[in-house]
């Protein structure tokens, strides 16, 4: 059966390959088995999609906050995100930041607005080096970081590079652009100013000055309706993308890193979710479950071929008969209906695997 699947085609053309050579009971079956337990098949296979899991919505602004660098028009920025209010900084940095200039800026940043509990960022050099995590404990601040090649995982931050790039590729006047920006109602009906300092905030549109009074958002409403609004977000995710569960990967499985095409071996789950540390043949390496593909023990190919066998139908049937027994071919043998060398004495098979004749267009018309 192995010489069906020569060209790795997958469990549907590897049965449509044999419907048209040869048939048994089970045959289905087996060839999916046999896919399965393809460790070939599993290092080129698709990622598969999870099941969004998004982080819970803070209680409080700049307690959870994004970092991360991207580039514009030249010019190497810094933002950071606040999760509870949307609201952004920017930071001009060299083209060549290194991390003293990172924690001076996440400094300024700290200083406006206080310092976050938790800040989430990639495992970019300036985010990574000691000189930045030891910043970090001494202000008291926690680090989490993505799991390397699953920008996914530090999505919030992203997100605001995408907006952000996008008004500063669109406005001539950055400031005013920003300042539009931070003054405009989200979806839970509040902007991000007021989320942020409780007030709107005064730009060139004309407003009744009681409007720009200092007034806080109601929290217990803010937090329905963003919990009822994540819900739904992620709803619509997980049906449009058809998710289905990662695999679970233990310490000790072999896996397969598409990124840096080797082999590894799990060491151990690490704390942040779904992300594993793999020993490969260089170092040890962090990757998200979705970023590895597991792979079989070689023993375990062993048993991919079943203990029966299949026939090959001739072409030359001239009739299918009615009920069970020997149909006589125009070469003058005998074809036994049933193509399987079994014993009679098996067990009730189970309904994928009752006996059936074999289709129709292998049998010439009278």
């Amino acid at each position: 059966m192995r010489y069906l699947y020569d060209a790795h085609q997958g469990v549907t053309k590897t049965r449509e390959n044999a419907a048209s050579l040869v048939w048994r009971p089970g045959l289905s079956h087996d060839i999916d088995e046999m896919v399965r337990n393809c460790n070939l098949c599993s290092k080129y296979r698709k990622k598969t999609i999870e099941p969004m899991r998004g982080t819970a919505f803070p209680k409080r602004p700049w307690s959870r906050v994004g970092a991360d660098f991207f580039n514009h028009k030249g010019h190497m920025y810094l933002l950071v995100i606040d999760y509870f209010s949307r609201d952004v900084e920017i930071c001009l940095v060299s083209k060549s930041v290194n991390t003293s200039e990172t924690v001076l800026k996440m400094k300024k940043v700290f200083s406006r607005h206080g310092i976050c509990d938790t800040l989430f960022s990639d495992n970019g050099p300036q985010f990574d080096s000691d000189e930045f995590k030891q910043f970090l404990t001494q202000w008291g601040c926690e680090h989490i970081t993505s799991s390397p090649g699953y920008a996914q995982s530090n999505g919030e931050a992203e997100r605001a590079v995408q907006t952000v790039k996008s008004i500063l590729n669109k406005c001539d006047d950055e400031y005013l652009a920003l300042l539009n920006y931070r003054n405009t109602p989200l979806h839970n009906g509040y902007s991000p100013a007021q989320l942020s300092m409780g007030r709107k905030l005064r730009t060139r549109i004309p407003c009744h000055p009681d409007e720009l009074l200092p007034k806080l958002p109601d929290y217990v409403s803010l937090q329905k309706r963003e919990i009822i609004y994540r819900e739904r977000i992620s709803r619509n995710y997980d049906r449009k993308h058809r998710v289905v569960e990662g695999e679970q990967l233990s310490p000790g499985d072999k896996v397969w890193i598409p990124d840096q095409q080797t082999e590894g071996t799990v060491v151990r789950m690490h704390s942040a979710p779904r992300s594993v540390l793999i020993q490969t043949p260089k170092s040890t390496v962090r990757r998200n479950r979705r970023m590895a593909r597991g792979l079989l023990p070689p023993t375990s190919s062993q048993n991919m071929q079943p203990q029966s066998k299949c026939i090959a139908v001739p072409t030359e049937l001239t009739a299918l008969p009615e009920g069970p027994g020997p149909v006589e071919s125009s070469l003058g043998e005998h074809v036994p209906t049933v193509l399987n060398e079994q014993p009679e004495t098996l067990s009730e098979p189970r309904r994928s695997e009752r006996m059936r004749r074999p289709p129709r267009r292998y049998v010439e018309e009278y």
